[in-house]
């Protein structure tokens, strides 16, 4: 066997060497016999990769066009068909090479919907971050005070109503509840008796007039004012009138209807109102001697069926207790107005602007939402040497506590402003009468988040906690913004 060039080279140089023939030689022909033998594993591993690249092909080419003996065999026939489609081809190789080409054409369809989920589930992301960044457009949706401002007076009394018009209130839209007297007068009353709104017993329909007239309006949980009684349907619309808030008027029983629409239209309200009821025909009634009244019908939940409802009736909405996006999409989708009753709850408030509502009926002030500008106007408390929130003139109530490190009194805002990037915190402009500043008060403010603001009272230059040692009658008006 021949030893390769390299190997007799080395072993003829080992020979030539001087000193140590026999072990040189010795060396050299154990130099020849490795050669030997690795030229021999070389040639039987070309010979083996021959074999197999001859196997391999053998084999492509049965697979591929079938050379086997007897390639219309059962087996060879099963071979050749998809069993899960049933479609057959020529030979093993096509069907493969088509199964192949289905299965990457699969893959790439799931790799194309995973990168659209992930993409979707990327930009919901986005959507739900922008919509908690922008604020809510309280002023878009139309706030009714329930039975007026009832959450800081008596419902359904004249000062409730006149409440509805001031800066903490700010509503776009008074409620009350219409009932008849046995003489036929229509009063402002949600029961049917007036037991529990007042120092008096008995059934509306049941009462004339005066009899209901001899008592007061007493809520005991609410602050009760002097000489309250229950109002006339004239009253309260006259006071809308003064506070330029629009009407809207529930009706509880039946009524004598041409006179319900006379005073309606008497006080120049046709077309300026909204009557609002649960019962399809009161509302018919009314549409059959009014075509200008907007109505809302009233519900706890909406179907089809109230849908319909306040289609027949016409120029007509729904106003209901729950809702949900969907529903509004729904109520919105027939061409209709939809509003929620007695929403106080401040996220479910946003929940419902969120959905889309056209009007939300609240017992509290909806001057904390739609005022662009917070309204605080302090006075002295009539029952302790403390500053007070004045209902009337304030935008929100705030609450006060007196912080010892900065000598001031800390104003938390009821519902505070909505930061963004770039905003650092807010701002306020006082204003205080004459009778205040010929006391010796001055006063400053200092704010460092969108929560409330410090406010420093000074009398002749000296610091005070107004909350504790108050004693002077003064007044404070704060206008606050963000910067």
């Amino acid at each position: 066997m021949a030893i390769p060039e390299n190997i007799e080279q080395l072993a003829n140089d080992v020979r030539t060497k001087v000193y140590g023939r026999e072990v040189r030689e010795a060396l050299a022909s154990g130099i020849e016999a490795a050669g030997e033998t690795a030229e021999d594993a070389r040639i039987k591993s070309e010979d083996t990769e021959i074999r197999q690249t001859v196997l391999e092909k053998q084999f492509d080419d049965e697979i591929a066009n079938m050379t086997l003996a007897d390639p219309s065999s059962a087996e060879i026939v099963a071979a050749r068909t998809n069993a899960n489609t049933g479609e057959s081809y020529d030979t093993i190789g096509r069907r493969l090479d088509a199964e192949h080409a289905n299965v990457t054409t699969q893959l790439a369809e799931k790799a194309s919907q995973k990168d659209l989920d992930f993409l979707e589930a990327q930009f919901n992301t986005k959507v739900s971050d922008i919509e908690t960044r922008i604020p809510l457009n309280f002023r878009k949706v139309r706030f009714i005070g329930h039975r007026g401002y009832s959450g800081i007076s008596p419902e359904n009394s004249l000062i409730a109503f006149e409440m509805t018009g001031t800066n903490r209130g700010a509503f776009w839209g008074c409620e009350t509840d219409i009932r008849q007297t046995s003489d036929g007068r229509f009063v402002c009353m949600h029961d049917d008796t007036i037991d529990r709104t007042t120092t008096g017993t008995g059934s509306v329909a049941n009462l004339t007039f005066s009899q209901i007239r001899q008592h007061k309006i007493d809520l005991q949980a609410i602050l009760t004012r002097a000489n309250q009684v229950v109002p006339t349907l004239e009253e309260y619309l006259e006071v809308m009138t003064q506070i330029d808030v629009v009407p809207i008027i529930e009706i509880k029983a039946a009524l004598n209807w041409q006179n319900f629409v006379n005073i309606i239209r008497n006080y120049g309200f046709e077309d300026k109102c909204i009557v609002i009821s649960g019962s399809q025909a009161y509302l018919q009634s009314v549409r059959d001697l009014s075509k200008k009244i907007k109505m809302m019908y009233l519900c706890n939940a909406v179907t089809d069926t109230e849908i319909q409802i306040a289609k027949a009736i016409g120029n007509c909405g729904i106003n209901t207790s729950t809702v949900s996006k969907e529903v509004v999409q729904l109520v919105h989708g027939n061409g209709l107005e939809i509003g929620m009753w007695t929403l106080d709850d401040i996220t479910i408030i946003e929940n419902a602007i969120k959905y889309g509502v056209d009007y939300i009926t609240t017992n509290n002030g909806a001057g904390r939402f739609i005022n662009k500008f917070k309204r605080i106007t302090l006075t002295k408390s009539d029952t302790s040497n403390s500053l007070a929130v004045s209902q009337q003139y304030s935008s929100e109530y705030v609450t006060m506590s007196w912080d010892e490190w900065r000598n001031a009194v800390y104003v938390k805002f009821e519902y505070p402003f909505t930061g963004f990037p770039g905003e650092i915190g807010t701002s306020a402009f006082l204003s205080v009468n004459r009778s205040t500043k010929d006391l010796g008060y001055t006063f400053a403010t200092a704010t460092e988040s969108f929560m409330g603001l410090y406010l420093t009272v000074y009398k002749n230059g000296s610091i005070i906690n107004p909350l504790t040692s108050l004693t002077d009658l003064i007044w404070i008006s704060m206008l606050v913004f963000k910067y």
